[in-house]
């Protein structure tokens, strides 16, 4: 295509000068994106949950575990499906820190997540705040007379402003990559089924990678049977796709 816009409108036109700027920037955008997905999706339910764990886990530590119902369950399982979650070490450190008594862990979901014209259902494993929220007001007036009192006090200030990390961001940085404002992430997973027994098989394999799990309670709040994961075919040329949806 160069070859034809030089050719008939020469490298000194405006023409060849934009297509020239597009060839340049547009390459470099391509690779712009951290978290590229493959250049050819699978089609793989088991594969397409895999990269879309991958796409989702900001934290480099993360890896990838796949494991099957009936290799946990052996004999007494009720079906046979895969699970695949993501856990890095920083969250199995806020795991063996956990508070029972502040914290209420749970298995929340299913939630939807596009990896272009696929969805995959998925769960996250949340320790929610539970502790007593003063009052509204209260904190407010606190906040304020606490941001006074540090504008006047030079006697303790804190290595952030001096361009250096806090002491616990700097040991753990990923620490607060977990952790929001209505308490912290502590692994997310997808099954091939999305039910609730293969979310209780995901459970008992966390316990066994996470001992201190075995003393904190783990409610599994399934909110609606999800249909299971299944590969779509690529969109038609009219620009139609099909996707499993959640019923």
């Amino acid at each position: 295509m160069e070859t034809h816009i030089i050719a008939v409108f020469s490298q000194y036109s405006s023409v060849w000068e934009k297509c020239a700027r597009m060839t340049y920037w547009l390459t470099k955008f391509k690779n712009a994106n951290p978290y590229p997905l493959p250049e050819k999706l699978p089609t793989d339910p088991l594969e397409l949950a895999i990269v879309a764990l991958k796409r989702m886990s900001l934290d480099p530590q993360s890896d990838v575990s796949i494991y099957s119902t009936s290799q946990i369950e052996r004999e007494n399982a009720t079906e046979d499906t895969w699970i695949c979650f993501a856990q890095s070490e920083s969250q199995c450190r806020l795991i063996e820190e956990l508070d029972p008594q502040r914290y209420r862990v749970s298995v929340d979901g299913p939630f939807q997540v596009w990896v272009e014209h696929f969805s995959v259902s998925y769960f996250v494993l949340f320790a929610r705040d539970m502790s007593p929220k003063a009052n509204a007001n209260e904190d407010k007036v606190e906040a304020m007379l606490n941001e006074e009192h540090e504008k006047h006090n030079v006697s303790d200030l804190p290595l952030a402003s001096f361009g250096f990390p806090e002491k616990e961001e700097a040991l753990d940085p990923m620490r607060k990559l977990h952790i929001q404002e209505d308490g912290t992430i502590l692994a997310v997973a997808a099954t091939g089924t999305s039910s609730q027994s293969s979310l209780m098989t995901w459970v008992r394999i966390l316990e066994r990678e996470n001992p201190r799990l075995r003393s904190i309670p783990v409610i599994i709040s399934n909110k609606d049977y999800v249909q299971p994961l299944q590969g779509t075919e690529e969109p038609s040329r009219a620009g139609t796709s099909s996707a499993p949806t959640s019923e």
